[in-house]
C-alpha cells in the first residue's frame, strides 16, 4: 500500500514539473511572438509614413502643374502663408500666383507626422518639417533654371531609407557634401522661412545648386527626388523636384 501511495506520489510530482515547464514554454513563446509581431508593426508603420511622404510631393506636384496649365509660369508663383501680410495683399502679388490661396493653387501645408520626424520636437536652425521655395537647379531636371523644390526636412532615418527603396530599389542614402539646409530650405538671418521664392537660402545667401558631385559618388547625379543627409549624417531631408523652367 504504501508502495503504491509513492508511486501516486511520484507520478504527480512529474505531472506538476511538467505543468511548470509546459507554461514557461507557453510564456517564452508568447514574448517572442509578440516581439516579432511588435517588428512587423513598427516596419509597416515605417513603410506607411515613407508612402504618405511620397504621396505628398505628388499632390504637390500635381497642383504646381494645374497652376501651370491655368496660365502661371513656375517663376510667378508665390508661396505666401495664411497670416502672412502678403497673403491676401495684391499689390504685389495676384492671388491665382499663390499656391496656397484659395484663388490659386488652394494646397495646404501638410504637417509632419509624429513618427516621421527625427529628434525630440525641440531642434531649430531650423525646425523639421515641410519647406518649399524657388532657390535654386536641382539636377536632373530639363533647364539650369531655378527650380521648384518640396522638401521634409529632418526626418527619422528609417523613413529615409524606407522612402529611397521605393524610389531607387534600395536602402542607401546617399550623404551630401554639406548641409542639407544649404541646399533646400531658405532662411533669414535668425528665424526658419518654411515659404519664399527668392533666390536667397539659408543665412541670406544664394543657397547651392544640387549638382552631379554635391553627393559623395554622385549619388545624386540625375535624381530629381530623393532622401539625402547632410554632411554629417545626423539630418536626413527628402527632396522633391515639384515645378520649373
Amino acid at each position: 500500500m504504501e508502495h503504491k501511495n509513492s508511486q501516486s506520489g511520484n507520478a504527480l510530482i512529474y505531472v506538476l514539473i511538467a505543468i511548470a515547464l509546459f507554461a514557461a514554454l507557453s510564456f517564452v513563446m508568447g514574448r517572442q511572438t509578440d516581439s516579432s509581431e511588435s517588428g512587423v508593426v513598427a516596419d509597416e508603420q515605417i513603410k506607411l509614413y515613407a508612402v504618405q511622404l511620397i504621396d505628398y510631393t505628388a499632390q504637390v506636384k500635381s497642383v504646381v502643374e494645374q497652376m501651370s496649365f491655368s496660365g502661371t509660369f513656375p517663376e510667378d508663383l508665390t508661396f505666401f502663408l495664411p497670416g502672412d501680410a502678403n497673403y491676401e495683399s495684391e499689390a504685389t502679388h495676384l492671388n491665382i500666383y499663390k499656391i496656397f490661396h484659395p484663388a490659386g493653387g488652394g494646397l495646404n501645408l501638410a504637417n509632419l507626422p509624429e513618427g516621421v520626424r527625427a529628434g525630440n520636437g525641440t531642434e531649430v536652425d531650423p525646425v523639421p518639417g515641410w519647406y518649399m521655395g524657388r532657390f535654386n537647379d536641382i539636377n536632373g531636371t530639363p533647364t539650369a533654371a531655378h527650380d521648384i523644390v518640396l522638401v521634409a526636412y529632418k526626418i527619422a532615418r528609417p523613413v529615409c531609407a524606407a522612402i529611397n527603396e521605393k524610389i531607387t530599389g534600395t536602402t542607401a542614402i546617399p550623404a551630401l557634401t554639406g548641409k542639407a539646409r544649404n541646399f533646400f530650405i531658405k532662411e533669414l538671418p535668425s528665424t526658419p522661412v518654411h515659404i519664399d521664392s527668392t533666390a536667397n537660402g539659408h543665412g541670406g545667401s544664394a543657397n547651392a545648386d544640387l549638382i552631379d558631385t554635391s553627393c559623395a559618388g554622385s549619388a545624386c547625379e540625375g535624381m530629381p527626388t530623393l532622401c539625402v543627409s547632410n554632411d554629417t549624417a545626423d539630418v536626413f531631408a527628402f527632396y522633391s523636384v515639384v515645378g520649373g523652367l
